[in-house]
C-alpha cells in the first residue's frame, strides 16, 4: 500500500521560527506576535501586545465579524488582527491640522488628520472615524458637507480631504470620533485681508469741476461691507489709520458704506493744486481694515483764451470788449459792443459767429476771432408828400375798402405803417386792405399813415373814413 503524504499550506499567520518542514507558508509573519499573559474576558484569551505582528495582519476577507470574545473586528475597514483577539481603539488624537487659521472662504493650508491605537499603543488600520464641524457660526465644510466618515489605514491614520472656512471669522473646533472618543481640531476663520484704491472720473480736472471718486474694497475671500473713510491729507506721511484720525494732518471729505464693495464720493471745490486723497475702509467683523495708497488728484489752472476782434466794410467804427483783456480764463462771458462812426452803420459780424446782433454776448471755451463790418451810408433824401387814398369812399359795413399810401420824394426803402384806429392791429405796406369791424349805426374812424425811411420819419398823415351801416328795405302791406 503506498504512502500518503500531507502538505500543510499556512497563511495569514504568525509563524515564529519560520515555515515548518514539509508545509507551504504564503503570507506568513515570523516576528513576535507579542503576546500577553492569559487573561480572561468572556473568555481566556492572550491579548496582542504593545508592537505585536498580528495588529492589522489578517486577511480581511476571512475576517469573521467580531473575535471570540465577541468583539468587532474591523474587517469592514479592510484590516483586522491575526488570531482570536481583535484589539480594540482606545484613543484617537489630532495627529496633523491643529490648530491652524485661514482667511474666511479659503482653503486650510493642512488637513485634518487623525490617528486611532489601542491600549497597547498599537496604531489600528480599518477604524472607522468621523470628522465633524460645527453647523452654524463660524466652521467650514467638505465640499458643502459638515461631516465625513473615513477608515484609518496601516498605520492608524486618516486623512481628511481639503476643508473650506465659511464665511464668518471666529474660532470653532472640529472633532474626529470613533467608538473610543473623539479627538479636537484648534480652528480659525481669519478675517479676510483687504485691499483698497481709489480712482476719479477726470485727472488733471480743472476748478470748480465735479470730480467723482470711486473707492474699491476687495477681498480674496468675497465683498467686504462696512465704512469707507475718504481723507485729504496734507502730510505724505499720513498713511495709517493713527496718523490720520484725529491728527489734524488730514481733512475728513466724508463717511459712506460700502454697496457691493464699492463707494463714490463727488467733490466740486478743488482749488488749483494737487490733493493727495486716502480711503479707509474700517473693516467689519469678517473682513480686515485696510489704507489706499495714495491718490494725487491734479487739478490744473483754467486755460487763457484770445479774443481777436477784426475789421471790415468801406467805413470806419470801433468795437468795445466788456470786460477788456488781451486773453480771458475759459468760461469768461464777453460783451462786444460795435459803435459806428458819423456817416457809417454797422453791417454786423462773422467769423467765429455770424449774426447782426448787437451788442454780442460769447462765452470763451476756446480762443475766437470775430471780425466787425462797418458800411458808409449813401446820400439819403427825406421822404416827402406823404398822403393816401382808399376807395370806396363811402365803405360800408363788411366792405373791404383798398387803402394806398403815396409819397412825392424820398429814398427808398420807404416804410408805410398803418393805424386803423378800429382797436385792430397796425398794418405795414404801402398798398393795405382792410375791413372795419360790423356795426349797426354809421361810424367814423381815424386812420393814420406813418411813413419813414433811413434818414426821416416817420411822418404821419390822419384822415377820417366813415363806414355806413347796411340798410334793409321792407314792402309795405296794406289792408
Amino acid at each position: 500500500m503506498a504512502e500518503t503524504k500531507i502538505i500543510a499550506v499556512i497563511s495569514y499567520s504568525v509563524v515564529q521560527g519560520g515555515c515548518p518542514a514539509s508545509s507551504t507558508c504564503p503570507n506568513i509573519i515570523t516576528a513576535d506576535p507579542r503576546l500577553g499573559g492569559l487573561g480572561y474576558d468572556g473568555v481566556l484569551m492572550h491579548a496582542l501586545g504593545s508592537g505585536s505582528s498580528a495588529i492589522n495582519a489578517a486577511n480581511p476577507a476571512y475576517c469573521p465579524a467580531t473575535d471570540q470574545r465577541g468583539y468587532p473586528r474591523r474587517g469592514a475597514g479592510g484590516f483586522c488582527d491575526i488570531g482570536a483577539y481583535e484589539a480594540q481603539p482606545t484613543s484617537v488624537v489630532a495627529a496633523n491640522g491643529s490648530p491652524q487659521g485661514v482667511a474666511i472662504n479659503t482653503a486650510f493650508p493642512v488637513a485634518l488628520q487623525a490617528r486611532v491605537a489601542d491600549t497597547f499603543g498599537n496604531l489600528l488600520g480599518g477604524s472607522v472615524v468621523t470628522f465633524t464641524v460645527p453647523a452654524s457660526g463660524a466652521s467650514a465644510a467638505w465640499s458643502g458637507s459638515l461631516t465625513l466618515t473615513r477608515t484609518t489605514n496601516i498605520s492608524g491614520t486618516v486623512t481628511a480631504p481639503t476643508l473650506t472656512a465659511n464665511d464668518t471669522a471666529d474660532v470653532f473646533t472640529a472633532s474626529a470620533a470613533t467608538s473610543a472618543g473623539a479627538a479636537t481640531f484648534f480652528l480659525t476663520n481669519l478675517k479676510g485681508n483687504t485691499t483698497t484704491t481709489i480712482t476719479s472720473s477726470k485727472n488733471p480736472s480743472l476748478p470748480g469741476e465735479a470730480v467723482t471718486f470711486t473707492v474699491t474694497v476687495t477681498s480674496p475671500s468675497g465683498t467686504p461691507t462696512g465704512t469707507v473713510e475718504f481723507y485729504e491729507t496734507t502730510s505724505p506721511a499720513a498713511s495709517s489709520f493713527d496718523s490720520l484720525r484725529g491728527s489734524g494732518r488730514a481733512q475728513a471729505l466724508a463717511s459712506k458704506p460700502l454697496v457691493g464693495g464699492v463707494v463714490t464720493f463727488t467733490a466740486s471745490s478743488l482749488a488749483v493744486g494737487t490733493h493727495t486723497m486716502l480711503a479707509l475702509y474700517s473693516g467689519d467683523t469678517n473682513y480686515d481694515l485696510s489704507i489706499s495708497a495714495q491718490y494725487a488728484q491734479v487739478v490744473d489752472p483754467l486755460p487763457l483764451y484770445s479774443l481777436t476782434v477784426n475789421y471790415a466794410g468801406n467805413d470806419s467804427g470801433t468795437v468795445l470788449k466788456s470786460p477788456d483783456a488781451i486773453s480771458y480764463t475759459a468760461g469768461t462771458v464777453v460783451t462786444l459792443t460795435a459803435v459806428s462812426d458819423a456817416g457809417s452803420t454797422f453791417g454786423g459780424w462773422s467769423g467765429a459767429i455770424v449774426t447782426t446782433t448787437n451788442p454780442l454776448v460769447l462765452t470763451l471755451d476756446a480762443a475766437q476771432a470775430v471780425t466787425a463790418t462797418f458800411n458808409l451810408i449813401s446820400a439819403c433824401e427825406p421822404v416827402g408828400g406823404v398822403g393816401f387814398t382808399f376807395t370806396p369812399l363811402t365803405p360800408r359795413v363788411g366792405q373791404n375798402v383798398a387803402f394806398t399810401g403815396s409819397v412825392i420824394s424820398g429814398t427808398t426803402p420807404i416804410t408805410y405803417t398803418w393805424g386803423w384806429g378800429d382797436n385792430t392791429a397796425a398794418d405795414s405796406g404801402a398798398n393795405m386792405p382792410h375791413t372795419f369791424p360790423l356795426t349797426n349805426t354809421m361810424q367814423t374812424y381815424t386812420v393814420t399813415l406813418n411813413v419813414s425811411n433811413a434818414c426821416s420819419g416817420p411822418i404821419s398823415v390822419v384822415q377820417p373814413v366813415t363806414v355806413q351801416p347796411r340798410r334793409v328795405y321792407l314792402p309795405l302791406i296794406q289792408k
